[in-house]
């Protein structure tokens, strides 16, 4: 029965692509690559649509456990939970390791491998829908990425194109994976170009954008066309907001640095723990105890960071022990508390067993850090600052110095909010903070690889 069922689907396979071939040959080769890269978008898009469901289903279901049993303790538990199963699925199931899946992307580039195992279409997403949806502080944009590139690398795959036409592909995946799962098709593009590096040519740029826009449109489409980050209350940009925003640019680069600085040790420290299993309970112990004292590190933090750019602060303390507080100071103690944890226990996340992203914690860093920059302007010096509206800034202003994209940082922020509007003080706060991170990191001992399009900027740099 086996080799039957074997021989029926070598008979399919060849089937598939000797019409396949059929097709090539009623087009050109540039004409099929980009019409191959609109197929890998819309797969990734169905991709990343079901990344989010899964993830938002297991934490709706847990939440709801723990409102039922009234069990806030169980904070501490999830997260052990969710990145012990999730490097059982990693160590016994698919027996891969999908840590930093953006990292991985990129050394399969410059490796040039291009020939993905055909496992990262789907495991990527099952081993991070298991870690956020279990508590784990992190995104979902790595492994998104990741399962792009092994989307497109197996499509390209199965139709025998050359090493060259593969690297298009897994480029164009992972960038599709960024525009699916952030819903923003020119930080998808952004990635693609600004971190991973990708080539330049006509093909690849065409290909490159026909696959983030596919990706974008079906993920947009599934989701009852909604966005992430929606911002239902739009203020105008106002000139005299420029100092204020030069200074909250600066306090983002400088806070970036410490967010690199403490992930870096985290990651040291979780990673001397030779014993996978003892590795996992111990990050997902630490990361349960400040789930415990600061839920809103839960996830990827979006409602909580939704919340405070529409004017409604008070959600960052939703289910915490000050929940119902309205004093201005609990409130800027308790923003501060996330401030200095949250890098700490994404960190632990990545590095301690289970499969997130760090794009999306940079976002939720930079909210907190641009809620808490205003506040204490608000609360100490008497100005007017807008707690929204700098809240929002910052998201980009923290993606741009801990990332080290600022192209990618303006865009994924007005993408995911719709609020093209305030594009001038984003770019403004992504330029300062980029920069302040990029001359300082150096000095203060805090490094992070470069992407391609910042190594003329250091060479520029190091003449002065």
């Amino acid at each position: 029965m086996t080799a039957w069922f074997t021989k029926i689907r070598q008979h399919i396979l060849s089937e598939a692509k000797s019409q396949a071939t059929a097709g090539r040959r009623l087009m050109s080769a540039k004409k099929f690559i980009i019409l191959l890269s609109v197929f890998v978008g819309l797969i990734v898009g169905v991709g990343a649509e079901v990344l989010r469901f899964l993830i938002g289903t297991l934490t709706g279901r847990l939440w709801a456990l723990m409102s039922v049993l009234d069990a806030g303790w169980l904070l501490v538990l999830l997260p052990v939970a969710g990145v012990v199963l999730c490097g059982i699925y990693c160590r016994y199931v698919v027996k891969d390791n999908m840590e930093f899946g953006c990292q991985r992307i990129r050394q399969a580039l410059d490796g040039h491998r291009y020939r993905l195992r055909p496992h990262l279409i789907y495991a990527p997403i099952v081993s991070c829908a298991v870690t956020l949806g279990f508590g784990g502080s992190a995104g979902s944009e790595g492994p998104i990425a990741y399962a792009g590139a092994g989307i497109g690398s197996n499509v390209g795959k199965f139709f025998g194109l050359s090493p060259d036409t593969l690297r298009i592909l897994v480029g164009c995946g992972a960038g599709a994976g960024i525009a699916g799962i952030f819903k923003a098709p020119v930080g998808g593009a952004l990635f693609a170009i600004e971190v991973l590096g990708m080539e330049l040519t006509t093909v690849s740029v065409l290909a490159l954008v026909s696959c983030c826009l596919a990706s974008w449109f079906t993920s947009y489409l599934c989701s009852g066309m909604t966005l992430d980050l929606p911002m239902h209350v739009t203020h105008g940009f106002d000139a005299a907001m420029i100092p204020g925003v030069l200074l909250l640019g600066l306090f983002c680069g400088l806070y970036s640095l410490y967010y690199s600085y403490v992930m870096g040790k985290t990651e040291g420290f979780i990673g001397k723990f030779r014993n996978p299993w003892v590795k996992n309970v111990v990050s997902g112990l630490l990361i349960g105890v400040g789930l415990f004292i600061f839920p809103a590190l839960y996830g990827e933090g979006y409602g909580v960071a939704g919340d405070i750019i529409n004017g409604h602060p008070e959600g960052a303390l939703t289910r915490s022990f000050f929940a119902g507080d309205s004093g201005r100071w609990v409130m800027l103690l308790f923003i501060g508390g996330v401030l200095l944890v949250k890098s700490a226990s994404c960190a632990l996340t990545n590095a301690g067993g289970g499969v997130g992203g760090d794009f999306a914690p940079t976002l939720f860093a930079g909210c907190m850090a641009g809620m808490f920059f205003s506040s204490c302007g608000n609360l100490l010096f008497g100005t007017s600052l807008s707690v929204a509206d700098f809240a929002f800034f910052g998201m980009a202003g923290v993606m741009a110095g801990a990332i080290r994209a600022p192209l990618m940082a303006m865009f994924l922020t007005v993408e995911m909010s719709g609020n093209f509007g305030m594009f001038l003080p984003i770019l403004l706060v992504s330029l300062v903070s980029f920069s302040t991170s990029r001359l300082l990191g150096h000095r203060v001992g805090v490094n992070l690889p470069p992407t391609w399009v910042h190594r003329d900027i250091d060479r520029l740099i190091a003449r002065f």
